[in-house]
């Protein structure tokens, strides 16, 4: 097999180097060649729930989703570059779809997690969950789940029957997405009062959206495939709600925007005001986190991942919506003290520590994003 795909891939850069001028690759240099063949389904655990295709068509609605995947669900033929025929089938999966935590722990070997390429689903259904990108989400809701496993010394599975709320919320807290689940506010998130310069002021807002082909493939469950989609502007009258930052949903689903738009220099601030008959001896909050907006539509393809990097390459750039400058002031005794300056942010979710001492409120400052005219946000909690 090895020896084949050799022959097949030194083949086909004589064939380009032989036409040069019809290329353009008279100045390409072979610099690297693999030389370990790997099959992508070369191993496939079992869990205690095993992914069918009609669980993908459906968007599998799992209560213990930890991780979704959206890609079409396509199947290479056994031939290879041999095959006659159509190198690769489609079949259409809506996007997202939930994966569910029993698929990601082996059923008959007690302490094994698996990530990747490698869980429990049938070879359809594994073809649109196996995609690099997915691959790292399933990853990051094993590690979560087995630095639980250890802390709480559980197995995988009872970590799934006992735990498995506090592993949703710990991938949500760590601005994981997962469909159809609510990120909770912390307590102390949710006893704050939030203020904003700019609540109730009006703005005009633009956004992507997702548009439908007309033969698009609409399953039994209502859901519709996300793939050959092409993206539209729209634009909508937007009223500024703080509230917004703390409703459990981080990014815009559908036609629900989910976000708190202002203006550079706008404030948002939590004021900690013991209410009436509340315990004031409570523990100040340790950190504020910060969810920006990074555009994750897919109308920029300056954003998305390429497959090719010319030399004349620009590089791809920040999404002009994400925040990149910003400040963190702490009230304390009637005094704002700011305890972070940020100019240069390429992060959509941050995370900053807060003084351990009392405090009456912490305010951000979104001063510039890098391009957007207005800011974006998703969440603002604390902790």
């Amino acid at each position: 097999m090895r020896d084949d795909l050799l022959s097949i891939a030194t083949g086909v850069w004589d064939f380009l180097k032989r036409h040069a001028d019809e290329f353009d690759t008279r100045n390409w240099q072979l610099e690297w060649l693999g030389f370990l063949p790997g099959k992508r389904e070369s191993r496939r655990y079992v869990g205690d729930h095993t992914i069918t295709q009609a669980d993908v068509e459906a968007g599998g609605p799992f209560a213990d989703v930890i991780a979704y995947a959206g890609w079409s669900m396509d199947n290479h033929p056994p031939g290879g570059f041999y095959e006659p025929g159509e190198p690769t089938v489609f079949h259409p999966a809506p996007s997202p779809w939930g994966i569910p935590y029993r698929s990601i722990y082996s059923r008959n070997v007690a302490n094994l997690l698996f990530a990747g390429r490698n869980i429990s689903a049938t070879h359809i259904a594994l073809s649109s969950s196996r995609v690099m990108r997915t691959c790292a989400v399933i990853g990051q809701a094993a590690g979560t789940a087995a630095a639980i496993a250890t802390r709480c010394r559980l197995t995988p599975r009872e970590v799934g029957r006992e735990r498995i709320d506090e592993l949703q919320q710990r991938l949500l807290g760590d601005d994981a997405y997962l469909p159809a689940v609510v990120r909770r506010p912390t307590a102390v998130t949710k006893r704050a009062r939030i203020v904003a310069s700019n609540a109730g002021a009006r703005y005009t807002v633009g956004r992507a959206r997702s548009v439908y082909p007309d033969d698009v493939v609409v399953f039994a469950g209502g859901l519709r495939a996300g793939q050959r989609t092409s993206i539209e502007w729209i634009h909508s009258d937007y009223v500024a709600d703080p509230e917004a930052l703390r409703n459990g949903v981080d990014r815009t689903v559908d036609e629900a925007d989910n976000g708190y738009w202002c203006a550079p220099g706008d404030t948002i601030e939590y004021r900690l005001d013991a209410s009436p008959g509340e315990d004031d001896s409570q523990s100040p909050p340790r950190c504020l986190r910060i969810r920006f907006d990074s555009n994750l539509s897919r109308h920029y393809e300056d954003h998305r991942m390429k497959y090719h990097y010319p030399l004349d390459d620009p590089g791809t750039p920040v999404a002009e919506t994400l925040v990149r400058e910003f400040t963190v002031e702490v009230r304390a005794a009637g005094r704002w003290d700011t305890i972070a300056e940020v100019v240069d942010n390429r992060q959509r979710y941050v995370r900053v520590d807060l003084p351990d001492t009392p405090m009456e409120a912490v305010r951000l400052t979104p001063r510039a994003t890098w391009g957007a005219p207005l800011v974006h946000l998703f969440a603002l909690d604390l902790e």
